[in-house]
């Protein structure tokens, strides 16, 4: 059977597949195996044999564990959680996360997975209630970061599926090779300022700018909201592959009208042509940028990529920590950090009525020195050289949740 492997961690592992899927109830993605400790989600074994078979069953039963309260907020066991066992987190089938993931609104039905609602103020009443889950590609369509990191040992590649841009109706498949390339916006050519033209217009008379017949003011407006959609569901992903440290190892593929998307009624041989004239180009593009060169050294692109990377970590740290030291002891509108440090040693940072949050000496004399480092690396940065080319667009270092 092939399953996620049980621990280790990701980072561990030579092969790692992980996938994206949307809990619409809950209105988030979700990040598929699920090794967050805090993600815990149920399955009732009958309504799962309608969507899998016997053997994938069989190992889910052997490896899933029924409910059981692992926090003092969770609801009690009951007649309701008996039949439910836990979703495993790592040991998971990878049939049932692909099939998590392509629950694409009504093509394929949505899985039902259960989970712990917390809205109830008393535990007792808190139950476990029914998520549905769809199509990861409705909040995260565009996943490249899942194996990044801010100084990657190797390098991970996208594929950007996109329409056919009206000004190079032969490129089929592009990549970026200069710096200079690829941060130019995306457009969504449902219509050009001066004449009625639609993209499908253009694409068909081969020529960029032909003028066509004039569009209906209906039909503009479909599109127009259309493009709204779009630009909710992908903004994230396409402001993404803009950034210096993404643009150069995305191969955008310049899909035809017909091909791709949700034109499931393609027959075989253009699904084979596209795998050939896009897969196999985009492939080779790729390779020959980033692999190593035949005496076994690092290729040119590689080592500007990690150039860049360097750059992006260094001005995104300048601009996150910009202040830092000043935020530690300011007193007017906030409270300094040592007097926080210090107080945490007498009462919880952290208000909580059951759990005893407070820091030992060792930690807090831990921590000072962290801030102070913390200051260094701020005044570092802010006093360094200015790089000789700006970094176009601006990177920006923040928190965010760990999809």
């Amino acid at each position: 059977r092939q399953t996620f492997e049980a621990r280790p961690r990701p980072a561990q592992r030579s092969i790692n597949l992980e996938m994206v899927t949307t809990n619409v109830t809950h209105g988030r993605p979700y990040r598929l195996p699920f090794l967050e400790d805090e993600t815990r989600l149920y399955f009732d074994p009958e309504d799962w044999r309608k969507f899998f078979p016997p053997p994938v069953m069989d190992y889910l039963l052997s490896v899933a564990r029924p409910y059981e309260r692992q926090s003092f907020g969770d609801p009690p066991p009951s007649a309701a959680t008996r039949t439910l066992l836990e979703i495993p987190r790592s040991r998971l089938p990878i049939v049932v996360a692909a099939r998590m993931s392509l629950s694409y609104p009504l093509l394929l039905s949505s899985v039902p997975v259960y989970a712990i609602d917390y809205g109830a103020e008393r535990p007792q009443d808190r139950v476990l209630r029914l998520c549905r889950f769809s199509d990861g590609g409705l909040t995260s369509n565009f996943p490249v970061h899942f194996f990044d990191a801010a100084l990657p040992r190797w390098p991970t590649f996208g594929l950007w599926l996109d329409s056919q841009d009206p000004y190079r109706p032969n490129e089929r498949v592009w990549l970026p090779q200069r710096y200079s390339e690829g941060f130019g916006d995306i457009w969504h050519r449902f219509e050009i300022t001066g004449e009625s033209v639609v993209l499908d217009d253009i694409l068909k008379s081969g020529k960029p700018g032909a003028k066509t017949v004039e569009n209906s003011t209906v039909g503009l407006l479909f599109s127009f909201l259309g493009t709204c959609l779009a630009s909710a569901k992908d903004w994230k992903h396409i402001t993404s592959i803009r950034m210096p440290h993404v643009r150069q190892r995305v191969a955008r593929i310049r899909l035809r009208l017909g091909e791709g998307q949700l034109n499931l009624g393609m027959p075989p041989q253009i699904i084979l042509r596209m795998a050939h004239e896009y897969g196999t180009e985009a492939g080779r593009m790729l390779a020959h940028a980033y692999a190593p060169t035949a005496d076994g050294k690092p290729s040119r692109k590689w080592r500007e990529h990690l150039w860049i990377r360097m750059r992006v970590l260094l001005l995104g740290l300048e601009d996150l920590l910009a202040g830092f030291t000043q935020a530690t002891v300011a007193q007017r509108e906030t409270v300094p950090i040592d007097q926080v440090l210090e107080q945490a040693l007498e009462i919880n940072p952290i208000d909580s009525t059951y759990k005893d949050h407070r820091l030992t000496p060792d930690e807090v004399e831990e921590i000072r020195a962290i801030v102070r480092q913390i200051g260094k690396l701020e005044k570092a940065l802010s006093a360094r050289t200015p790089f000789r080319h700006a970094s176009v667009p601006e990177p920006k270092l923040r928190l965010r949740p760990p999809l």
